[in-house]
């Protein structure tokens, strides 16, 4: 592109001045314009606003710009558009659900291919930054000679500071985001604040984009949601249990063991085949170990078809090394015993470590 300027630029040099302003390509008339004012469409359609301003000091004209090129905006071909996409999904890492987006505002920032190729070699942050400082690509390359030099004069984008007081009102930090979001479908009434800032931090990481990050945390929030609505469930429909456990219970370990197995019953761990949880705290002593499970063996059924069959395998060794064991062993685990219990029919095993200096 380049090239072929030049090369008609210097031809046109050459020229005698009235062959100049009769129109720069030769082609006559164009929809009703002057043979001169067809030849700066072209000329305007191949590099850009800038050329034309160029070309017109350079022949000594003064007069303002046809109508045709006022406000002009680029309109990229068929390749051209493959060649943005693809930069802005290579280069820019964005997802390809905000590339029709992105490749819009270029082609509208833009006057030329040209332009949108140098943006190309700057980063979208630059871009962005660019586009809140200058109404237009030309706008940039007049004040500082080129997009890269544009860029480079601006400073770093600094994070959002939230607004306070009256310097505050009416800005937005998040209206990005409450519009990409509505786009999805959804309401940004839905998303808490720190929902906002987590799909603006996750959109800008490789391959997520606006649509992944606000599906990622939707998907995450109702999650929670459910969790907490089923704690509330269990919580309630084991009140009873947990209340004639608690009066049951009167060995210090069998005590914790109790709340744990209670609060994992209750919890969206629970919703696994199997859930279960070591004991927080240091290990205990083989006789502390011994004296709960004497105890939670003794309690077999808290409230039947509720929460039952309580137990401690291992019949007469229910201390188990972990390590040894012919079945399953782990290496990271010594002597531990498993307090298992049934929640509406969900087991629920909780492994207290047992110090091994106590064992001997």
């Amino acid at each position: 592109m380049e090239r072929s300027l030049h090369v008609d630029v210097g031809r046109t040099a050459d020229r005698t001045r009235s062959r100049e302003l009769a129109g720069i390509d030769g082609t006559g008339r164009d929809g009703g314009l002057s043979a001169r004012d067809a030849g700066l469409v072209h000329l305007q359609r191949a590099a850009g606003n800038r050329a034309v301003a160029a070309m017109l000091a350079r022949l000594g004209v003064s007069r303002a710009l046809p109508s045709a090129l006022v406000q002009r905006e680029y309109k990229p071909v068929k390749k051209e558009q493959k060649d943005l996409e693809r930069w802005v999904r290579i280069r820019w890492e964005q997802h390809e659900d905000d590339v029709a987006d992105i490749t819009a505002r270029i082609a509208k920032w833009c006057s030329s291919h040209v332009q949108a190729e140098q943006l190309s070699e700057l980063t979208y942050e630059a871009f962005q930054r660019l586009r809140s400082q200058f109404d237009s690509a030309d706008a940039a390359e007049a004040k500082h000679g080129s997009l890269r030099a544009a860029a480079d004069s601006q400073p770093a984008a600094r994070p959002h500071a939230q607004p306070t007081g009256e310097t505050g009102k009416g800005k937005d930090p998040h209206a990005e985001a409450k519009r990409q979001i509505r786009r999805a479908g959804h309401e940004p009434a839905e998303f808490a604040e720190s929902d906002l800032v987590l799909i603006e931090t996750s959109k800008s990481q490789p391959g997520v984009g606006w649509a992944n990050a606000i599906a990622q945390v939707r998907t995450t929030k109702i999650e929670k949601e459910n969790t907490a609505r089923l704690a509330g469930e269990r919580a309630t429909r084991y009140a009873t249990a947990k209340a004639s456990g608690d009066t049951l219970f009167s060995d210090a370990l069998a005590k914790r063991v109790w709340a744990a197995a209670h609060a994992l019953a209750i919890s969206g761990s629970s919703a696994s085949g199997n859930p279960n949880i070591t004991l927080s705290g240091e290990a205990v002593t083989r006789d502390e170990a011994l004296a709960a499970i004497v105890q939670w063996r003794a309690h077999g059924t808290i409230v039947v078809g509720v929460v039952d069959r309580l137990h401690v395998p291992g019949g007469r060794q229910p201390i188990q090394d972990k390590a040894h064991r012919e079945t399953n062993p782990d290496p990271e685990r010594r002597f531990q015993v498993d307090f298992c219990s049934y929640w509406s029919n969900t087991k629920v095993n909780v492994h207290v470590d047992v110090k091994t200096r106590t064992m001997t």
